[in-house]
């Protein structure tokens, strides 16, 4: 396997506190010192990697996931930086507020450390690619939300989302009031839930299955392409990170080919 590194108290001037950051170099970054690699951006990356820190396991397996796929040339050169949640998960990751559980949405302030702060640094540090079409963001229920909001919140950073049980229902149907036209740039998306995949979170019921499906007919009634949106809706698939691991590498071969 390649290098996996966890870096501590990562200043965030738009938010007010530090973060952790977890990156995965492949094995293929070592090799040539000529090749840019595109940018895989991923939220909550307490549970992404097998690692003695791992919050909760199994984990995503995002490492086990990626270097799979460049392995077998499915894919071409990527590298991981999972991004580690901050105080407040829920607040991190709704751009709006969600009055049924109480939550103020703190995305924008999440989205400028990305942006204006992260990203600049990232490709001082590595050789990455640059441009929307090299820069995916990947995530899971909330994450998976923030990931798609990212997208059409700035569709010139981030081209490529794959947003695993994406929480598309909450911030009171946000996405689907806000992503009302076309982003017009280029772009891949991929969103999965369990066929009938339900949770009871923060007082009220979340029928993921129903709402990605839902979503998927709203994109694609905007116009949305089959070469530009996947969806997959697994039947018996659960709200878990066991399931996010076992559809990571298929969602991944599609966004990042």
């Amino acid at each position: 396997m390649g290098r996996l590194s966890v870096i501590r108290g990562v200043p965030s001037k738009a938010e007010g506190f530090e973060r952790v950051l977890r990156i995965y170099e492949p094995d293929q970054y070592f090799w040539d010192d000529s090749t840019p690699f595109g940018l895989v951006l991923m939220h909550d990356a307490q549970n992404l990697f097998d690692h003695p820190e791992t919050w909760s396991w199994p984990s995503w397996g995002a490492e086990h996931a990626l270097q799979g796929l460049m392995n077998q040339g499915r894919v071409g050169p990527w590298l991981i930086v999972g991004v580690d949640h901050g105080q407040g998960r829920f607040e991190d990751f709704s751009p709006w507020p969600e009055p049924r559980a109480g939550v103020q949405g703190r995305a924008p302030a999440y989205a400028r450390f990305l942006i204006d702060e992260l990203l600049p640094e990232l490709h001082r540090r590595y050789r990455l690619k640059s441009g929307p079409q090299w820069t995916a963001t990947v995530g899971s229920s909330l994450g998976g939300l923030v990931s798609l909001w990212l997208h059409w919140s700035r569709p010139d950073v981030f081209g490529r989302v794959a947003a695993l049980s994406p929480s598309v229902m909450w911030c009171l149907d946000g996405l689907f009031r806000h992503w009302t036209k076309h982003t017009e740039r280029w772009t891949k998306l991929y969103i999965d839930a369990g066929e009938t995949e339900v949770l009871e979170r923060a007082g009220f019921t979340m029928k993921y299955g129903e709402a990605v499906r839902a979503f998927a007919e709203h994109l694609e009634r905007l116009g949305y392409a089959p070469h530009e949106l996947a969806v997959w809706l697994e039947p018996g698939g659960i709200h878990s990170e066991a399931d996010w691991r076992r559809r990571l590498p298929a969602a991944l071969e599609w966004v990042l080919r």
